[in-house]
């Protein structure tokens, strides 16, 4: 099975699985978005996920923060 490398922030925002997990990094609970934010980071890790569409899509929501949680 070959996973394809997203390295386009618009293609990353049209997959469906991609918006969902877009969507829980901006839901109001924490866990669900710490988690699905780590999603995001381990997609990157795992080299499916380009460094700058996650860097966009980090940015993208900022607007949407609500929690600031240090570990």
């Amino acid at each position: 099975m070959k996973i394809a490398f997203i390295n386009n922030f618009s293609l990353f925002c049209q997959l469906p699985e991609l918006v969902l997990l877009k969507l829980k990094c901006e839901d109001a609970d924490p866990i669900v978005s710490v988690t699905a934010c780590q999603g995001v980071v381990t997609l990157v890790e795992f080299g499916i996920l380009g460094v700058i569409p996650a860097l966009s899509f980090f940015i993208a929501t900022l607007p949407t923060v609500r929690f600031v949680l240090f570990f």
